[in-house]
C-alpha cells in the first residue's frame, strides 16, 4: 500500500501523509510488540498478551481511517463544500 500511496498524485490533500504516518506508527508498534512478546514469552502462547496488543497496534490505522472519513464527509478538505 505504501508504494501506491507514494506514487499517486490524485489523493486528497494530506491523505498521503496521513497514511504514511499511520503506517510508520503501526510498524513501530508492531515490531516493538513482537520483540517484547518474544522476549517475555518465547515459544509459549500468551493470548492474554497478544489480543490486547493486537488491538493497540491496530489503533493508528483505525484513527487514520476515521480522520480520512471525517475529512471526506464533513468537508475537512479544502475545496469541499
Amino acid at each position: 500500500m505504501a508504494p501506491y500511496a507514494l506514487s499517486r498524485r490524485v489523493l486528497g490533500r494530506g491523505l498521503r501523509r496521513l497514511y504514511l504516518t499511520a503506517a510508520g506508527v503501526w510498524t513501530v508498534l508492531w515490531v516493538s510488540a513482537t520483540v517484547l512478546g518474544r522476549l517475555a514469552f518465547g515459544d509459549r502462547t500468551a493470548y492474554w498478551y497478544w489480543f490486547p496488543v493486537g488491538l493497540i497496534v491496530a489503533a493508528p490505522m483505525v484513527a487514520a481511517a476515521a480522520l480520512a472519513a471525517h475529512r471526506a464527509t464533513r468537508g475537512g478538505e479544502r475545496g469541499n463544500s
